[in-house]
């Protein structure tokens, strides 16, 4: 399943789920690159047309980078991506969870669109190492994030980043 249908069986109005779906190729696909009001994220990050410093560029495509930038109400969100490496902290330049904390973070000043919450893998997962449908049906459904997380988990790699007692 989908993460759209976790969020469908939650009872989020279709109206409220945005998405761009289908493999990066060339040319590629288009991104949900600026979006407002927040409350979840999943993308291929760095495995995509949006480059390795997605989370940090500026408002201009900077070293092959498409910024990606929230606006509005987008700071209790919960975001994850599909990267094997997006929980390793040095050096993988491939968009990290320190890059999704940063102060700077997808457009923001001074932490103001950095998620609430994040999952990541600190080695390949093997394809399903997180199932959004369950993650996010969970998350919309007013769960604290160590429920989301825990019961999402399809791998030993996967890593949790927030307060676990936090909730939407």
């Amino acid at each position: 399943m989908i993460a759209t249908n976790g969020l469908l069986q939650a009872g989020v109005s279709a109206n409220a789920i945005l998405y761009a779906d289908g493999v990066d190729t060339n040319p590629p696909l288009p991104h949900l690159t600026n979006e407002a009001n927040l409350a979840g994220h999943i993308s291929w990050g760095y495995h995509s047309s949006r480059g390795p410093l997605y989370a940090t560029t500026n408002a201009t495509i900077t070293n092959g980078s498409i910024p990606v930038k929230w606006t509005g109400r987008s700071s209790w969100y919960l975001i994850h991506t599909e990267e094997s490496t997006s929980g390793m902290r040095y050096g993988q330049g491939s968009g990290d969870f320190v890059q999704w904390f940063a102060s700077t973070a997808f457009g923001g000043t001074g932490y103001s669109n950095t998620p609430v919450a994040a999952i990541s893998f600190t080695e390949e997962s093997g394809g399903d190492g997180a199932l959004n449908d369950i993650l996010f049906d969970l998350w919309a459904g007013g769960n604290n994030f160590a429920v989301c997380a825990w019961n999402s988990t399809n791998t030993v790699y996967l890593q949790a980043v927030g307060d676990p007692f936090v909730r939407r």
